[in-house]
């Protein structure tokens, strides 16, 4: 039955999930060309992505967007992340492939630069030059490192990851017109909130149970989304499913009903109310209006 892509390695790879503290390091050039440098969505079952872009151009294909970039950039990639690519011919640059587990050992699952990378990030090297310099040296030594056969390699990577990942929290910082909003504490709930929302992928989760693991009041919870999103948390519970069902109905041909249960809804029925609350379509008109016959990934 034709699905998304869904790989617990690097993009085409079919072997077992891999390690908590995997690390993985390989030129842009070598898996997309092999693949025409077109590479379909697809997901990361608990991988990071850093695409460090320093030559050529391309399209970051996500969440029915096409997000154009052009070299040098960094592409941040998180985990679970539905994505392809749409590379110029010729790109160069290099991809970095984290466990998230590494990433969270490296930084926890509460600061600042771990939240920030929780989002989707294109960041030119025109923002900032010299910052982006920073994280291209330590991308460089990264690369170095892990060919290398140089003793202590395991701390100096993480160190060097640390190094990395920092500089890009600094650019995206520098990247947002919102800056220090990002760092208010609604902003840290709300991301926070989300996160709670793509681990549990349970629809019919209560805004109580949610609010109660952010140690925080329904209320409370409320206030949150509305100044940050201005939804109440029901809403983006729900917009969040609604987007996820938006990607399996322009990605695969599985059925109405089977996207229902994919996603953990109960009652196809509910689903497709649901759906038709927040589109003003149903899931059938949905998937029509992108194309007659849905052709699954393979």
């Amino acid at each position: 039955m034709p699905t998304i892509l869904n790989f617990n390695g690097l993009y085409g790879d079919s072997g077992p999930a891999v390690l908590p503290d995997f690390v993985h390091c390989e030129s842009l050039e070598i898996r997309s060309q092999q693949y025409d440098w077109a590479i379909p969505t697809h997901v990361h079952a608990y991988l990071f992505q850093v695409f460090c872009i320093e030559e050529g151009a391309g399209q970051l294909l996500v969440e029915q967007r096409k997000m154009a970039f052009t070299g040098p950039c960094f592409l941040v990639i998180p985990e679970n992340t539905l994505h392809g690519f749409a590379f110029a011919a010729g790109a160069q640059g290099t991809v970095l492939t984290l466990s998230a587990s590494y990433v969270e050992k490296l930084f926890g699952t509460s600061s600042p630069v771990r939240r920030e990378l929780d989002s989707l990030h294109i960041l030119p090297a025109a923002n900032d030059p010299v910052l982006f310099a920073d994280g291209l040296q330590a991308v460089d030594k990264i690369r170095a490192e892990l060919f290398g056969g140089l003793p202590e390699r395991e701390a100096m990577v993480q160190a060097l990851f640390t190094v990395l990942f920092t500089t890009v929290f600094r650019l995206a910082y520098q990247h947002s017109a919102h800056g220090l909003v990002q760092q208010h504490r609604s902003l840290a709930l709300f991301q926070a909130f989300l996160k709670r929302i793509r681990e549990a992928r349970r629809p019919q989760k209560t805004i109580a149970a949610y609010a109660a693991e952010l140690s925080i009041t329904p209320v409370h919870l409320n206030r949150v989304c509305q100044a940050v999103a201005q939804k109440t948390a029901v809403r983006v519970v729900q917009g969040y499913f609604v987007a996820e069902a938006q990607n399996y109905l322009a990605h695969t041909s599985l059925s109405i009903s089977e996207v229902a249960y994919a996603l953990n809804f109960e009652d196809p029925a509910y689903f497709s109310r649901l759906f038709r609350q927040h589109t003003g379509q149903a899931p059938t008109q949905f998937r029509q209006a992108r194309g007659a016959a849905p052709v699954g990934l393979r």
